[in-house]
C-alpha cells in the first residue's frame, strides 16, 4: 500500500504548496535538512520531524497526521503566512513519503476509511486571507465552480469590530451566515443556519457570505476594517452638502480602501461638491483660457496599372493624449458593389500605389501630418517650445501647465481645417490603425457644425441643475446626446462626427463627463453662481430659469471698435462691442456723517458701467449681486451684422466665421493697399481702431502717405526732389530707395512706425528709384530712361520737363516721318520702305546721342541701313573715323556691300599676322574694319583712337558681360556706338544686359541688379510685369522688324552670298593641292593640249571644292581634319539667325551632310534628311512640312533638287556652288513656288580667294553659258579657254 500513501502524498504537496514553496522545500529535503523524531505508522499515522533551517542554526518542528486517514494534517511552528504550507512542511512531506518507500511492510493503510462530516452549524477555520486558492481548498469543487454563477443574492447586515452577519438567500429560503475573527492562530468562527453535514469546512452558503465580505473590504486583513465609519461618512457626504441621514440612494455609496479608509463613490456624476470645498477657481483655471490663447494662428509649411481611390480613415486613442484622434490617408481598390480591398497607406506606399494626387489632396495630407508626432514637435520648435520625448501620442499629463494651453490651440485650429478639407471626402472610422478588410470600417461623416456648447440654469426641489446643450442642424441637443469615442476633441451625433469648438469647451465637456449636467446642492446657490457660473456665461450662452433671484436689464449699445494684435506674421483683427448700462435720469441722493457736525446729504449722478465684448455669439451678459442673478441683454443682431461687413472686407475673411476674429498675414494686407482701403470703411462705419502701440512686428503708421515731386533738368540727366510725408513725418530719399530696393511696399519712420507706399505709386516709380542715383537731396535719372519719367504725368510739375518728354516721346514714334533725313546723294541704292526707317531711326539716335541695337531678322539689309547711316555721317563729319567689329566671315561682305552700295566710304581692314601694329594712318579711311579677336588682342591700339560711331556687328559676341572681348569693347572711345544683331537675346534676357551696357551705359542698373530685377524673374518666374517694364525701359534703344512684318516691301526672293574665311590650317590644305595641280595642269596642257588634260582638270576641281567645304571630304590614308569654316558659319546661321524659320540646306558632297548632321545631332536639332538613297522621300517631306520642332532639312543638290515641294521653308542654303546657277535655281524654287505665303531667302556660302569665289566670277563674266542648259562640269569646262582653266588654279 506505500504506492497508494505515496500518491496520496504527492496530491496533498500539488494541491497545498505554492510553486516557489514547493521548489524550496524540494532544496531542503536534498540537503538532508530534515529529521525524524518519532513516527507512528498504525492508526491514522502520525509523525514528528525537526527541519533545520537553511539560513542558520535554527530547527523547526514540523508534525504530519491522518495520512491514513481522508485528511492529511500538517504543522509548523515557523512564521509563515502567505497561502499554503510552509517550505518545511514541504520538506517533511517528501522525508516521510521516502520513509514510507523504503520501508513498505511496516505501512498498513486503510482503503476504506470514511472520509470525515463537517457540521456547518458551527465551524472554526483557520485561514490568513480570502484569496481564491485557500477559499478553494475549504470549499467542495461543485460549489467553487459555481460561486459566480449568480445563484444567490448576498447582503451584509451588519459588519462591526471584526464580527460580519451575511443574508444569503436563493428563489427559495434565506441563510443566516455568521463570520467572526477570533483573537489567536488567524482563526475564523463560522456558522451557517443551513445545518448542512458535508464533506468540506465551508458549505455554498458562508463561501457567498465570505466572497461578498471580501468584495467589500478586501482580500487581506477584511476585519480590520470592520468598523463604525459614520463619522468618515459623514464628513465625506458633507462636502456636497449631505448626510447619512439624507436618502443617498442613486446618489452615493462607500468603499473600503485597501487601507481601511473608506471612499465615498459619486453615482450621479453631475451632483458637485459645494462651494465651501469647491474651488470653483482653479476648475475655471483648468477650463477656461486666457484671451490671447484664442488669437493664436497655425501658419504653416502617371497611369496607374489599376484603378485605386484615395480615403482617408480616423481613429482615436484615449482622451489623456492631446493628439488622440489620428487621420490617416490610405489608397484601395472599389469593385463594383462598392467592396473595398487592397489597403495601401500613404507613408508606406511605393508611388504606384496611389493615384495622381491633386493640390487639394496634397495640402489635406500636409495638414494631417502637422497634427502627427512630428508635426507637433515641429511646431514646438518653431514656437521654441520643450518638449519631452513621446514617440507616436503626446500625454497632456507631460506637458507643462504654460505650453499645455498653446499646444491645444494648436492642434483644436488644425484639427479645424482637417475637418474643412476633408468635406465631401471618403472617410472611415476605425476601432484601431490596423485593418486588413472593409468590414473593419464605418463610413463616416466629417460635420462642419463645430460643438458649441449653451447651457440652462434651472432648479428642483433639492438641487440647482445647470445642463449643458448644443445646436445640431438648427435643433437643440443635449450634451449627454453625443457619442464621445474617447477623444478630448470630437464627440459622434446622427452618424457624424463633429469638432469641439475650442480647447476649453474640450476642458469642460470633459469635466462635465458624458451627462453634460451638473447638480449642486439649492443651500450653495450663492458660491456655486458667484464662482462657476458667472464665469461659465462670460464664455457660453446660458440660459436662466429659476423661479426667483431673477432680475433682467438692457444694455445700451455704444460703439464697435477692432483691436489689433499679431501672431506670428499675422495681423489679426479682433471686433469688439462696447455697451453700458442705462441708468434712471434721477440723481442719486446720498447721507454721509462728516467727522463734525450734523449729516449731510451729498446729491450725485451715477456714472454708468461699460462693458465689452468680443463677437462670441452670445445675447446677454450675467452679473451676481445682492443675491440676485442679472441678465443684460446685449444687442445680438446689431453684432452680428456688424461682424459680417468686416467679413465681407477681405475673401480670406469668408472662411474664419468660426472665429471671433480675422487673420491675414503682413504681406496680404499690405498688397494692393489693402489696409488703407480697411480703414476707410472702418471710418465709414465709425469703427475706431485700436492696439496699434502694442504691436511689435507690424508697427504701421496709420497716416497715408502724401507725395511732393519737383523736377529740373541737366545735361544728361532731370534731377528730381522727391519728398514723401506721413502725417508730421518726412522720409528722406535714400530710405525710400532702400525700402523700393528690399522689395518692400513700406518705410521705417523715425517713431518706429511703417509708412505705406502705395503699390500704385510704387509701380510708376520703382524703377526710377533702382535705376537713379541720390545726389544730396535730390534723384538724378539719366535722359537715357525719359520713358519711365514719361509715365509719371501730372507728377512733373515742371512745363519745360513736360515738353521735353513729349518731344522726345513724339520723335521716337514718329521717326519714320523725321524731316530733313535724306538719304545721302552718294548712296548707291534704293531702300526699302522699312530701310530707309530705320536709317531714320539710327539719325533719331544720332540727335541725343543715344546708342540703339538694330536687330532686324537676317536678310532684312542691315548692312545696308548701317552703311547708309555711316556714309551720312562721313558726308557730315568729313575728318572723323568709324570702327565696325564683326566675325571673320562678314568682312567680306561688308566690304562687298561697301562697294557695291557706298563707293565713296574708304575701308580699311585691320587683321591677319602681319597687320600694321599702329593707328596713325587710321584717320585717312572712313571706316575701319576688324574682328572681334583683333580687338581683344590689340585693345591698347584701339582703345587709344577717337572714334566717331563704333559698331558692332553679330554683337550676341559680347553677351556675355565677363568675356574678355566684352571688357575689351567697352574700353573704346567714340562718340557714340551702335550694334547689330538679329538675335538680341539668344537663349536668356540676361543676353541683353551687355550688349545695352555697351551702347548706353547705366540703362539697366548694375549686372547682379539686372539679373535679380529682370533676368531670373522673367526667365524662371515668368514674369510678365517685369518684362513689360524691361520692354518700356528698352524700347526707344531697340529697332526690330521681322520678316513677316515687312513683308509687303520684301522681293518674294532674295539671294544673297555668304562669304567665309579659312582658318590657317583649312588655308593650308588647299593652298597645297592647288599648288600642285596647278603645276601638273601646266605641264600637261603644253605637251597634251586642253582636251587630254580635261581628266586632270576636273579631278583637282573637284578636290579644291571639296577642300572649300572640308578637308575631311577628301579621300586620302590619313584621314585630314575637320577645319571648315563653312561648317562653322552654317552652324551658327542655324543657331542665331534663323530663329524659328524652316531652313533647306543643300550640297553635292554627301560626306559634306554627314558632318553637318553630326553637329545637329549632337545639339539636340530635329531635321531631316534626303540623297538619291532615299526610300521614303513623301514620309520625309511630310514630316518637315508638318512638324513644327523639325526646322532643317539636309538634302543632297541633284536628289532634292527636283519634284519636292517644300513651302514650309524660307530659309535656303547652297553649301557649295554649281557650275551652273539654273541648277542651283532648281534647288532654291523647292521652296519659291506656288503656295509659299512667306518671303524665301537664298544663301550662297563662297570661301574667299578660292575656286568658288572664281566660278562666280566666271558665271558673271560669261553670262551666255548661264543661259545655255549646261549642268555638268564637263559642259561648263568645254566653254572655257585655257587661260580660263589655268586662272582657276591660279
Amino acid at each position: 500500500m506505500s504506492s497508494v500513501i505515496s500518491d496520496k502524498l504527492d496530491k496533498f504537496l500539488k494541491g497545498n504548496s505554492l510553486p516557489k514553496v514547493h521548489n524550496k522545500g524540494v532544496q531542503l529535503f536534498q540537503s538532508k535538512a530534515c529529521k525524524l523524531e518519532s513516527i507512528q505508522l498504525e492508526g491514522d499515522g502520525e509523525a514528528k520531524y525537526q527541519v533545520k533551517s537553511e539560513s542558520g542554526p535554527k530547527l523547526y518542528q514540523v508534525d504530519i497526521k491522518n495520512w491514513n486517514g481522508s485528511i492529511i494534517r500538517t504543522k509548523c511552528n515557523c512564521e509563515y503566512d502567505w497561502g499554503g504550507i510552509c517550505k518545511h512542511r514541504v520538506a517533511a512531506l517528501l522525508s516521510l513519503k521516502e520513509y514510507i518507500k523504503t520501508n513498505p511492510t511496516s505501512s498498513k493503510v486503510s482503503t476504506t476509511a470514511a472520509k470525515p462530516k463537517f457540521i456547518t452549524a458551527q465551524h472554526i477555520l483557520k485561514i490568513g486571507s480570502f484569496d481564491d486558492w485557500s477559499l478553494k481548498q475549504l470549499v467542495q469543487e461543485e460549489d467553487w465552480k459555481k460561486r459566480n454563477d449568480n445563484l444567490f443574492q448576498v447582503n451584509i447586515t451588519h459588519a462591526l469590530n471584526g464580527v460580519a452577519e451575511v443574508d444569503v438567500s436563493n428563489k427559495q429560503e434565506t441563510f443566516h451566515v455568521k463570520v467572526e475573527r477570533l483573537r489567536f492562530n488567524q482563526e475564523i468562527f463560522t456558522s451557517c443556519s443551513c445545518h448542512a453535514s458535508i464533506d468540506a469546512q465551508l458549505c455554498v452558503h458562508k463561501l457567498q457570505a465570505i466572497l461578498a465580505i471580501r468584495e467589500k473590504y478586501g482580500t487581506y486583513n477584511p476585519f480590520d476594517k470592520m468598523r463604525d465609519y459614520t463619522s468618515e461618512k459623514n464628513k465625506l457626504l458633507q462636502e456636497y452638502g449631505f448626510s447619512l441621514e439624507d436618502d443617498l440612494k442613486g446618489k452615493f455609496d462607500f468603499k473600503i480602501n485597501q487601507d481601511g479608509s473608506v471612499a465615498l463613490v459619486k453615482l450621479d456624476k453631475s451632483i458637485q461638491k459645494i462651494s465651501s470645498y469647491q474651488n470653483w477657481r482653479i476648475i475655471n483655471n483648468k477650463i477656461f483660457r486666457p484671451e490671447e490663447y484664442a488669437f493664436q494662428i497655425n501658419t504653416d509649411e502617371t497611369n496607374l496599372q489599376e484603378t485605386r481611390e484615395i480615403i482617408y480613415v480616423v481613429h482615436f486613442k484615449e482622451a489623456k493624449y492631446l493628439n488622440d484622434v489620428q487621420f490617416e490617408v490610405h489608397s484601395c481598390k472599389i469593385n463594383g458593389q462598392g467592396k473595398m480591398s487592397g489597403f495601401k497607406s500613404f507613408d508606406s506606399a511605393q508611388f504606384k500605389d496611389f493615384p495622381q494626387l491633386s493640390d487639394e489632396d496634397l495640402q489635406v495630407i500636409h495638414t494631417i501630418n502637422s497634427i502627427n508626432a512630428d508635426g507637433i514637435q515641429s511646431f514646438a520648435k518653431r514656437k521654441e517650445i520643450r518638449l519631452n520625448y513621446f514617440h507616436d501620442y503626446l500625454d497632456r499629463e507631460q506637458v507643462s501647465a504654460d505650453t499645455l494651453p498653446i499646444i491645444e490651440e494648436y492642434m483644436s485650429k488644425q484639427l479645424d481645417k482637417v475637418f474643412h478639407l476633408l468635406q465631401g471626402k471618403n472617410v472611415f472610422l476605425a476601432s484601431s490603425p490596423y485593418f486588413n478588410s472593409h468590414h473593419e470600417l464605418t463610413p463616416i461623416t466629417l460635420s462642419s457644425e463645430r460643438v458649441i456648447p449653451f447651457f440652462t440654469l434651472r432648479q428642483d426641489a433639492e438641487f440647482i441643475i445647470l445642463e449643458g446643450y448644443t445646436r445640431i442642424l438648427k435643433k437643440r441637443i443635449r450634451l449627454a446626446s453625443l457619442l464621445n469615442l474617447n477623444s478630448f476633441w470630437i464627440r459622434e451625433y446622427g452618424e457624424q462626427l463633429h469638432k469641439v469648438a475650442s480647447p476649453e469647451i474640450a476642458n469642460l465637456l470633459h469635466y462635465l463627463d458624458n451627462q453634460g449636467v451638473i447638480k449642486v446642492k439649492k443651500e450653495d446657490f450663492e458660491g456655486f453662481v458667484h464662482d462657476f457660473i458667472i464665469p461659465l456665461s462670460q464664455k457660453f450662452d446660458l440660459e436662466v430659469n429659476l423661479q426667483e433671484h431673477i432680475q433682467k436689464e438692457e444694455l445700451q449699445f455704444i460703439e464697435a471698435k477692432l483691436m489689433l494684435k499679431e501672431e506670428d506674421n499675422n495681423l489679426l483683427f479682433v471686433p469688439r462691442f462696447v455697451y453700458s448700462q442705462i441708468l434712471p435720469e434721477e440723481p442719486v441722493v446720498e447721507i454721509v456723517p462728516p467727522k463734525r457736525g450734523p449729516k449731510k446729504a451729498i446729491v450725485s449722478k451715477k456714472e454708468p458701467i461699460q462693458y465689452e465684448f468680443t463677437y462670441d455669439h452670445k445675447s446677454s451678459r450675467l452679473d451676481y449681486h445682492n443675491g440676485d442673478i442679472l441678465i443684460q441683454e446685449r444687442n445680438a443682431a446689431l453684432e452680428k451684422e456688424i461682424f459680417e461687413k468686416i467679413q465681407q472686407l477681405h475673401t480670406e475673411f469668408q472662411s474664419q466665421g468660426q472665429y471671433s476674429f480675422f487673420h491675414l498675414s503682413f504681406n496680404e494686407v499690405l498688397k494692393n493697399d489693402w489696409l488703407f482701403h480697411f480703414f476707410e470703411e472702418m471710418k465709414k462705419e465709425n469703427i475706431k481702431i485700436f492696439g496699434t502701440q502694442e504691436l511689435k512686428k507690424f508697427k504701421y503708421n496709420p497716416n497715408k502717405a502724401t507725395f511732393f515731386v519737383k523736377t529740373s533738368s541737366g545735361i544728361d540727366w532731370f534731377d528730381m526732389k522727391i519728398e514723401v510725408v506721413f502725417g508730421d513725418q518726412t522720409v528722406s530719399l535714400k530710405e525710400i530707395q532702400k525700402a523700393v530696393l528690399k522689395k518692400q511696399n513700406y518705410v521705417e519712420l523715425k517713431d518706429g512706425t511703417l509708412g505705406i507706399l502705395p503699390e500704385e505709386w510704387l509701380m510708376k516709380y520703382e524703377h526710377i528709384f533702382k535705376l537713379g542715383k541720390i545726389k544730396g537731396e535730390n534723384l538724378q535719372v539719366s535722359k537715357l530712361h525719359f520713358s519711365l519719367l514719361d509715365e509719371l504725368g501730372a507728377d512733373i510739375d515742371n512745363f519745360a520737363i513736360q515738353q521735353e518728354l513729349f518731344e522726345k516721346k513724339q520723335k521716337l514714334l514718329n521717326f519714320k516721318q523725321l524731316p530733313n533725313v535724306a538719304v545721302p546723294h552718294n548712296v548707291k541704292a534704293t531702300l526699302r520702305d522699312y530701310q530707309l526707317e530705320g536709317y531714320k531711326w539710327l539719325s533719331f539716335l544720332d540727335e541725343f546721342k543715344w546708342g540703339g541695337i538694330l536687330a532686324d531678322d537676317m536678310g532684312l539689309g542691315k548692312t545696308l541701313q548701317m552703311l547708309t547711316f555711316l556714309q551720312e555721317q562721313q558726308n557730315r563729319h568729313k575728318d572723323t573715323t568709324n570702327l565696325v567689329i564683326l566675325p571673320t566671315t562678314l568682312i567680306f561682305n561688308w566690304q562687298a556691300e561697301a562697294s557695291k552700295f557706298c563707293p565713296d566710304l574708304k575701308l580699311f581692314v585691320h587683321r591677319g599676322g602681319t597687320r600694321q601694329k599702329n593707328n596713325h594712318h587710321w584717320h585717312e579711311y572712313d571706316i575701319i574694319l576688324t574682328t572681334y579677336g583683333m580687338v581683344r588682342s590689340d585693345i591698347e591700339l584701339f582703345k587709344s583712337f577717337p572714334f566717331n560711331y563704333v559698331v558692332l556687328d553679330e554683337s550676341q559676341a559680347i553677351k556675355n558681360p565677363d568675356s574678355l572681348i566684352s571688357k575689351a569693347v567697352k574700353q573704346l572711345n567714340a562718340q557714340n556706338r551702335l550694334v547689330m544683331t538679329g538675335t538680341p537675346v539668344e537663349n536668356n534676357t540676361f543676353d541683353l544686359f551687355s550688349q545695352m551696357e555697351f551702347i548706353n551705359p547705366g540703362l539697366l542698373g548694375s549686372q547682379e541688379f539686372f539679373k535679380s530685377e529682370f533676368a531670373t524673374p522673367i526667365d524662371k518666374g515668368q514674369d510678365k510685369i517685369q518684362a513689360a517694364h524691361l520692354r518700356k525701359i528698352v524700347y526707344p534703344f531697340v529697332l526690330k522688324r521681322t520678316k513677316e512684318e515687312v513683308a509687303k516691301d520684301l522681293p518674294e526672293k532674295t539671294e544673297s552670298i555668304i562669304f567665309c574665311e579659312m582658318d590657317k590650317k583649312q588655308r593650308k590644305v588647299y593652298d597645297s593641292y592647288r599648288e600642285e595641280y596647278r603645276q601638273k595642269l601646266v605641264e600637261k596642257m603644253a605637251t597634251d593640249g586642253k582636251e587630254k588634260a580635261s581628266f586632270l582638270i576636273l579631278e583637282g576641281l573637284l578636290k579644291l571644292r571639296q577642300i572649300c567645304d572640308s578637308p575631311a571630304l577628301i579621300n586620302t590614308e590619313i584621314p585630314l581634319e575637320n577645319n571648315s569654316a563653312k561648317l562653322d558659319e552654317i552652324v551658327r546661321e542655324i543657331e542665331e539667325n534663323a530663329g524659328n524659320h524652316k531652313i533647306l540646306i543643300f550640297s553635292q558632297f554627301l560626306k559634306m551632310l554627314d558632318l553637318i548632321r553630326e553637329h545637329l545631332e549632337k545639339h539636340h536639332i530635329s531635321y531631316e534628311y534626303l540623297d538619291g538613297k532615299t526610300q521614303d522621300r513623301e514620309d520625309r517631306v511630310n514630316r518637315f512640312q508638318e512638324d513644327e520642332n523639325c526646322r532643317v532639312f539636309l538634302m543632297s543638290l541633284k536628289a532634292g533638287g527636283v519634284g519636292i515641294n517644300l513651302t514650309e521653308a524660307d530659309y535656303v542654303y547652297l553649301i557649295d556652288p554649281w557650275w551652273n546657277p539654273a541648277v542651283e535655281q532648281q534647288a532654291i524654287d523647292r521652296t519659291h513656288r506656288i503656295g509659299q505665303k512667306k518671303n524665301v531667302f537664298a544663301y550662297r556660302m563662297i570661301c574667299k580667294d578660292t575656286i568658288e569665289e572664281k566660278i562666280l566670277l566666271l558665271q558673271e563674266k560669261k553670262k551666255d553659258l548661264v543661259k545655255d542648259l549646261i549642268s555638268t562640269e564637263e559642259g561648263f569646262l568645254k566653254k572655257l579657254s585655257q587661260d580660263d582653266i589655268i586662272d582657276l588654279f591660279s
